[in-house]
């Protein structure tokens, strides 16, 4: 009857407020390593003896400290199949109310480089990820490891 109702109703918007309360996230949510890959398509400036666009590919890991700092490595593929390694550090932060986070990393002389923005998911085993200031690169996905 009614009184039912009412009770499974009040059940269903405790739950819902619950699994809303679980969603705030922290610089603690992604602690640990994600591996990715991505990839920016070079576009040859007009006047460019180089006509062709190609693709830049990158692979590597990611280590979140859970404290708002980071450290990447791996490797970069030009579009001839020569591989170089990287190395990079940067910091980052979450919006807790929405899950979404951003990394900065800097250059060697601590000169700000490339900004990546993702949403954590999947019980923050997954951030898909784009690259804020890089329009030809791909969105990719960090997979936790």
């Amino acid at each position: 009857g009614m009184r039912t109702t009412i009770y499974i109703t009040l059940l269903l918007l405790f739950a819902i407020s619950a699994s809303a309360q679980n969603q705030t996230c922290s610089a603690q949510t992604i602690k640990g390593t994600y591996g990715f890959v991505s990839s920016i398509r070079v576009v040859p400036p007009p006047n460019s003896a180089v006509k062709q666009t190609s693709r830049i590919r990158f692979i590597g890991l990611i280590t979140y400290d859970g404290a708002g700092n980071v450290t990447a490595g791996g490797l970069t593929v030009s579009p001839i199949g020569k591989s170089t390694t990287y190395k990079g550090t940067g910091t980052y932060t979450i919006n807790p109310q929405v899950c979404i986070g951003s990394v900065m990393f800097q250059d060697q002389q601590g000169n700000k480089r490339t900004k990546w923005d993702f949403v954590i998911v999947s019980g923050a085993t997954q951030l898909p990820t784009l690259v804020e200031d890089e329009p030809n690169s791909s969105p990719f996905t960090q997979m936790k490891r």
